[in-house]
């Protein structure tokens, strides 16, 4: 689908008050549900992100499932830096990693970037810099866990997706990129670059994968995820021509603090808008499904919020 032609930065400095007033009713409006809430936004001109939240800027959680899109993109690049072309297998797991967040998928993408980049240190080095390319950070013990009786559901997948590897690097200890954690300003910066191409082919590629419709993984069960798979941002009517793409991450119930977040990245007008959002819920649900909490409305409320601002902005902004 062909974008408009890109708005001149200095129109787009104008959008980023209006943009943070949305965010900020958007959060008004959440907060009959309980629990808190913290939103940022990032495009072009903008200097900084804007950012809603009494801690937004400082505060860091875990990442989960929004460091998928991150290892996809490590994963592309070191076989880009290699001369490695994509084969079947590793596509498929960096696909349905990013559209059924299926964390076997996740598990040999980790698999595949802590071999092409010569091991754990590595790999961990490959996640930071990144990040580091779009300005945000993570912190994090790259400590790997261990193949256990618990990646036994796993095993059908990796036999389906063990082309170029032995048992020994299918069964090699993993990093576990979601438990990283960072800030939501990093989750924004993130967003923003890959929309805004600072990944390259790598990046394109990650970002047409986003933008598929969200599928159920074959390791997970109805009642492990009982929100609707789309919602957000569909649920926010994003315009189509905007080509949205998103990923959302959850977890961390049995640590006492669950959490549900998502990135958005939209090409408005040819130009990169990115969203962040999180939510932690009054109470801890008793698993990690978001449907058990009020995340689902609550990143709901913002992102539609946002996209009303940005529909009128698009109409009423004139290139200079």
């Amino acid at each position: 689908m062909a974008s408009s032609p890109p708005q001149p930065v200095a129109s787009l400095e104008a959008w980023r008050p209006v943009v943070e007033q949305a965010l900020e009713a958007g959060i008004a409006k959440s907060q009959s549900l309980g629990g808190t809430i913290e939103a940022a936004a990032f495009g072009p001109g903008w200097g900084q992100p804007v950012v809603i939240g009494a801690t937004g800027a400082t505060d860091t959680f875990r990442m989960w499932s929004v460091s998928k899109p991150i290892t996809a993109v490590a994963v592309l690049s070191a076989l880009e830096a290699g001369g490695r072309p994509l084969n079947e297998a590793v596509r498929r797991s960096i696909v349905e990693a990013l559209t059924e967040s299926d964390n076997c998928a996740q598990r040999r993408d980790v698999v595949a970037l802590q071999r092409l980049t010569g091991g754990v240190a590595d790999a961990d080095s490959a996640f930071r810099a990144t990040l580091a390319k779009a300005g945000a950070t993570t912190v994090g013990d790259s400590t790997p866990a261990p193949w256990s009786s618990d990646d036994l559901v796993c095993a059908p997948f990796f036999q389906e997706t063990a082309a170029g590897l032995t048992t020994a690097q299918v069964e090699a200890p993993a990093i576990q990129f979601g438990t990283y954690e960072w800030t939501i300003v990093s989750a924004v910066r993130f967003a923003y670059a890959l929309g805004a191409g600072e990944y390259g082919e790598a990046g394109a590629a990650v970002l047409g994968w986003m933008r598929r419709p969200k599928e159920f993984a074959a390791e997970s069960t109805p009642q492990d995820y009982t929100s609707p798979l789309n919602l957000p941002p569909s649920g926010g009517r994003f315009p189509l021509k905007w080509l949205p793409a998103y990923k959302g991450g959850w977890g961390g119930h049995e640590e006492n603090d669950f959490i549900s977040e998502q990135i958005d990245v939209l090409d408005v007008d040819g130009s990169t808008i990115a969203l962040a959002a999180l939510y932690r819920p009054a109470t801890q649900p008793p698993s990690d499904d978001p449907g058990l909490t009020e995340a689902p409305q609550a990143l709901e409320d913002v992102f539609r919020s946002a996209r009303r601002a940005l529909v009128k902005l698009s109409r009423t902004t004139t290139p200079a």
